[in-house]
């Protein structure tokens, strides 16, 4: 019965405390409970205090307020992805690196023995 009353007020998106603080908490570093992050976000957005609404244990938004936080959060994602990759890609290649070097110092003992024995016996 709640449900349907929320849902007829217009509260489009209804998310528990905890779920919604660790989603979004990233577009808000700063705060340090729920109620100020529901702040941070309405004035991140620009829409008004009614378009976000605290319960007991969880979070209600509505449309207006709920895709523009949907939108948000996927325009972040874009932008992170790149860094994200960049940074794997850098990963890699310290990786390849490393690797390369270990290949080449296990050589490199067997290689001056060669040289010695080489000089040495003509």
């Amino acid at each position: 019965m709640e449900a349907i009353q929320i849902r007829q007020r217009g509260f489009v998106l209804r998310e528990d405390h905890d779920i919604f603080f660790y989603d979004y908490q990233s577009l808000a570093p700063d705060v340090e409970n729920i109620k100020e992050l529901v702040e941070a976000i309405s004035s991140i957005l620009g829409t008004g205090k009614e378009e976000g609404q605290l319960g007991k244990t969880k979070v209600f938004l509505k449309r207006a307020m709920a895709f523009k936080l949907r939108k948000l959060e996927v325009l972040r994602c874009k932008s992170a992805a790149p860094a994200i990759q960049k940074w794997v890609r850098n990963m890699a290649r310290a990786e390849a690196a490393i690797k390369s070097k270990r290949r080449h110092a296990s050589l490199w003992p067997r290689d001056i023995c060669s040289v010695y024995v080489a000089v040495h016996t003509e």
